[in-house]
């Protein structure tokens, strides 16, 4: 289970284990960035939710917080700015608001996207 204490931990990453994904503390300088590459894949929900809120916390006590994610959701909710990646190595950058549309996650992933406002929450979702 993941609990705040463990946030405070200089460095982290994802990495797989045989039960599923969990964070792990990584040597390296304590005022350093966290980096952390697909932190939530194969975590329930529940403790998707958990860990981004955890990171959410420390980004917002100043923390320098670089996460990868593919939910286009999750990165709505939680992140401040959004990196889009394509195929050619195009790129798109910015604030989430702006960067995070159904048409630019459309053009990223080649399938359509639609949107919908659901209790003030922009939800994203392949049509």
């Amino acid at each position: 289970m993941l609990r705040s204490p463990a946030i405070r931990s200089p460095l982290w990453d994802s990495r797989a284990t045989k039960n599923g994904t969990s964070l792990h503390c990584r040597a390296g300088s304590g005022g350093g960035p966290r980096w952390l590459d697909e932190p939530t894949n194969q975590l329930d929900p529940n403790h998707q939710i958990e860990a981004l809120q955890l990171l959410r916390a420390r980004a917002d006590a100043g923390a320098a917080v670089i996460v990868t994610l593919h939910d286009p959701n999750l990165a709505a909710r939680f992140a401040d700015h959004a990196l889009l990646i394509g195929k050619a190595g195009d790129w798109r950058w910015g604030r989430v608001a702006e960067t995070l549309t159904a048409a630019h996650l459309s053009e990223l992933y080649d399938t359509r996207f639609d949107e919908l406002d659901a209790n003030g929450r922009r939800l994203f979702y392949q049509a």
